[in-house]
């Protein structure tokens, strides 16, 4: 049996508890009228009594009466009905059953509501519907007055029929939340923060026990980016634990006039209180107050709207003062949720209110594939393409930074391209890639600093085959081979100091390694850190590393850091590069206790500095702890020089004639951007000579290098050679 399932209601205003199917498809043996179990390929289950319906012709399909429901599966608009189960049960009178009420705030219209109302409405309604244990029944009529499901429960296995004689009991009230039917399955990066949401319930077992004044705070603040899921993990609680739940938002309560804000917090507040003390619901009751930083904020000086904010922030505090005070609050949990933490009242982040704090941390590549994962799974109208784990470690990789809005986008962006082409895997495959180099996570559009995601390897740094080895060892096998340094107990440093001559290529160095380990990279230097107002540049060095957490694994790179913090003078004790210094060394350690972790998983930030000037650098800073490299990045060398020619040949129309060997030996004491002048000055001298020329020849190069000389001294390069031999690590 496969057929079309049509609701009832189209076909008949007054039926109920109806199956009609076509005559040819009716069970033999079976009377008409007959009760049976309907079940659908949603796995949904309906009682309706059947019915054989004549004048079908081919395709067939059904009227169905989807009131009264066997289960909470939930039914889908593309379900059929798949087979019959005739219940040959005799029908009894049921002695004693529980109802538990699914309700709305529109039921509050009637005065003086409680359980006995429930229950004569229950008897007044029911009476003519057939039931079996765990049923699930949605009426009209019920709904006009607030009751949005019914929830029968007996211990009589047999089918049963309310009477007058019938006990009925209200084994729980709840409140309808709305989008309580999402599913919220793609929480594997919170198993933390859901067990310090758990934590509230167990306080609320012991809070009514405890006769002495400090009692456990019911109370919590969830902090996280924007798009991490903290709406989600706040509503995943609410459904887990069957609560109730009243949903507070910027909004739906600011009002144009003053005391309009005031006037509905204190409704909502009033409502919970009303709906423990006339329905005694079994389950906690959760306010949820979304986005706290919007209604109470932090007192902003010379802010036309800060007497409005005060007020509203005051109104809160006194009703989550007096909520704390009476005697219902044992059965409330306030939860609020902000992005923005620091821009809340100082006042309502204190014991009592929102003392209790849970942060939801950032994805790291485990959390983002196994997300990336499920929301393939149930994307793509059920279609489900078999990824393999290479893939989804490739797309974790590439998603530094992204949390689950931005992973979900991702998949939209994918889908909208695949309903214009096949829907294949290889097509999904070529728009993945596609898509992962264009789009770009919020976090990087919501913050004035500079980040990026690097295309640069070490193949386009010609030689430096020891400069290359020593990155290869200290931080990239720390990222490849994540087991073998965790057995030997190693950590990736938290810092290396890049030091040589000008033009050595020790910013392309930091390029490359971020490219190769697949990090974020946050470039930044004096001029964009060094500001006019006092502790400006202090507060932009904070949110470069704030910046960095959020899209860990990161490395920030600190351009010609002696310009930004050099030594320390007993006599300076309020330049601005001293405060500077004391921020990053702060921000260093910091980073050193929460996120450089050998834990597999864990995030990481690298903090590479690049200079020509080591010996300005301040004691603090080069010490093991802080840079635990440095890492000489010397002059290119005969063979380094020789590279440097080479990989400029495949870009350049070199002509036959070159002599790269000849030109190698001709550069001694050229610096790599000395390299790359000659090249492009020769090209020019050959485009100025003749504007058609195709090609460069070697009396070009001759006749530039008769001109240009070299950028370094062998001095300068001695006194590079000596400061690493005296600091070598």
């Amino acid at each position: 049996m496969n057929l079309q399932v049509l609701p009832l209601s189209d076909l008949q205003s007054f039926a109920y508890q109806k199956c009609l199917i076509p005559q040819e498809l009716f069970p033999k043996r079976t009377l008409p009228g007959a009760l049976a179990k309907c079940k659908l390929s949603s796995g949904a289950e309906y009682i309706c009594n059947i019915y054989p319906m004549t004048n079908q012709a081919p395709p067939y399909f059904c009227w169905l009466d989807d009131n009264l429901k066997v289960g909470a599966i939930k039914n889908t608009i593309s379900s059929r009905l798949t087979s019959l189960e005739v219940l040959n049960n005799s029908l009894q009178p049921a002695s004693r059953i529980n109802l538990a009420f699914t309700i709305n705030e529109k039921l509050f219209e009637i005065d003086n509501i409680n359980r006995e109302f429930l229950i004569d409405i229950a008897k007044k309604i029911l009476q003519p519907y057939n039931f079996v244990n765990n049923s699930f029944i949605v009426l009209k009529e019920l709904q006009e007055i607030g009751i949005a499901e019914i929830h029968v429960q007996s211990k009589d296995s047999n089918v049963f029929k309310f009477t007058d004689t019938t006990e009925v009991i209200v084994s729980n009230v709840r409140l309808q939340t709305s989008g309580e039917e999402c599913q919220f399955s793609n929480l594997v990066a919170m198993e933390e923060p859901q067990e310090e949401l758990q934590q509230l319930i167990e306080n609320m077992s012991v809070y009514e026990n405890l006769t002495w004044k400090m009692k456990p705070s019911l109370n919590a603040l969830v902090i996280g980016p924007t798009g991490s899921g903290k709406t989600s993990i706040c509503m995943n609680f609410v459904v887990e634990n069957n609560s109730s739940c009243y949903i507070i938002r910027s909004g739906n309560i600011l009002g144009q006039y003053p005391g309009e804000t005031e006037a509905e917090l204190r409704r909502i507040f009033q409502s919970v209180k009303l709906f423990i003390e006339r329905f005694q619901p079994n389950d906690p009751v959760v306010i949820l107050i979304e986005d706290l930083d919007l209604i109470c904020p932090g007192i902003i000086k010379n802010s036309t709207d800060s007497g409005n904010s005060m007020r509203v922030s005051g109104q809160l505090i006194s009703l989550l003062d007096d909520l704390r005070n009476s005697m219902k609050s044992s059965k409330v949990i306030v939860l609020a949720t902000s992005s923005r933490p620091e821009a809340i009242l100082s006042t309502l982040r204190r014991p009592g209110r929102f003392g209790i704090e849970i942060n939801i941390p950032a994805l790291n590549e485990n959390h983002r594939q196994a997300i990336f994962a499920s929301m393939v799974k149930n994307s793509f109208y059920g279609r489900n393409f078999a990824l393999s784990d290479e893939l989804l470690h490739t797309v974790a990789k590439q998603t530094q930074g992204f949390v689950a809005a931005d992973l979900e986008l991702l998949i939209n962006s994918i889908g909208q391209e695949l309903l214009r082409s096949d829907m294949t895997l290889e097509k999904f495959t070529e728009i993945l890639g596609r898509s992962l180099k264009t789009m770009k996570p919020a976090s990087f559009q919501g913050t004035d600093v500079k980040v990026f995601k690097t295309d640069e390897t070490f193949n386009s740094i010609g030689g430096m085959e020891h400069l290359k080895k020593t990155l290869e060892i200290s931080v990239l096998a720390g990222l490849k081979q994540k087991a073998a340094f965790d057995r030997f107990g190693l950590c990736l440093p938290k810092g290396i100091l890049l030091y040589g001559p000008p033009g050595c290529a020790k910013t392309t160095v930091a390029k490359c390694l971020a490219t190769e380990a697949k990090m974020t990279f946050i470039p930044t230097s004096a001029a964009e850190v060094y500001s006019p107002y006092v502790g400006n540049s202090e507060k932009y060095i904070s949110k470069i590393f704030d910046t960095a957490r959020k899209n860990s694994p990161c490395l920030v790179f600190l351009d010609e850091i002696d310009s930004l913090v050099g030594k320390r003078a007993a006599d300076a004790k309020s330049d601005v590069q001293t405060r500077i210094l004391s921020t990053l060394l702060t921000e260093m350690d910091g980073i050193g206790v929460k996120l450089f972790s050998s834990t597999p998983g864990g995030n990481s930030i690298l903090v590479v500095a690049a200079t020509n000037r080591p010996e300005m650098i301040d004691d603090a800073l080069m010490r093991p702890g802080r840079f635990d490299r440095l890492i000489h990045v010397p002059a290119p060398d005969r063979d380094s020089r020789l590279e440097i020619l080479q990989i400029h040949a495949q870009k350049m129309p070199f002509h036959g004639d070159v002599e790269l060997e000849e030109i190698a030996d001709a550069t001694e004491l050229y610096s790599g951007a000395d390299m790359c002048n000659l090249c492009n000055e020769a090209a020019m001298y050959a485009f100025t000579q003749n504007i058609d020329v195709e090609d460069i020849k070697m009396e070009d190069f001759q006749r530039v290098l008769k001109c240009q000389k070299s950028s370094l001294t062998q001095t300068q390069i001695d006194w590079y050679k000596n400061f690493e031999g005296c600091h070598r690590r």
